[in-house]
């Protein structure tokens, strides 16, 4: 079965993808591959369509309390929000990211955890691409996840609805300094 879903600014998103197809990009290795790269520290940059940025640190860990059950890891950001009125405040958001055969799922950080969405990866112009979708409530969250060939990543929510309507996009490099606590 393959869905197909456009946004008004002309992103599509699938489900459904050919997963016989053999892949890799040179950072990140298959798309079973990248599940493992992601563990470790890394920093991000957020921008949310004219309304915040933020700028923190995000860490995928598997040990200690960090990662609840076995072939998962636990997703922890912290960072300094600016709003565009000028308002800052610390944030933080948790995820549970499951390995998938070629690509990941993203769960809440809820006991038990719950469903975001299923990510599928496949090659595009030498990068590892995955989209996926997420209804919340009356909402539709359509996410694209891009792995580069550099060892950065990126993550990109449209949020569409009659609640909310805006784009979230963070880039996420390699933190070769001091971890967070």
């Amino acid at each position: 079965m393959l869905i197909r879903l456009r946004t008004a600014a002309g992103f599509k998103y699938s489900r459904g993808m050919n997963t016989d197809v053999k892949c890799t990009v040179a950072a990140w290795g298959s798309p079973a591959d990248v599940f493992r790269h992601l563990q470790g520290d890394w920093l991000l940059d957020r921008r949310v369509d004219g309304l915040a940025l933020m700028q923190g640190f995000a860490s995928f860990g598997v040990n200690g309390d960090r990662s609840p059950d076995p072939g998962s890891l636990a997703y922890r950001e912290h960072g300094r929000a600016r709003l565009a009125e000028g308002q800052e405040f610390e944030a933080e958001r948790k995820y549970l990211y499951r390995a998938g055969p070629v690509g990941f799922s993203v769960f809440f950080a809820e006991v038990p955890p719950r469903l975001f969405h299923d990510v599928t990866l496949e090659a595009s112009g030498g990068d590892l691409v995955g989209q996926a979708c997420h209804l919340c409530g009356e909402d539709r969250y359509l996410s694209r996840y891009e792995f580069l060939a550099d060892g950065t990543f990126f993550i990109r929510h449209d949020v569409l609805g009659p609640r909310k309507n805006y784009v979230l996009e963070t880039s996420y490099r390699r933190n070769q300094g001091k971890r967070f606590a």
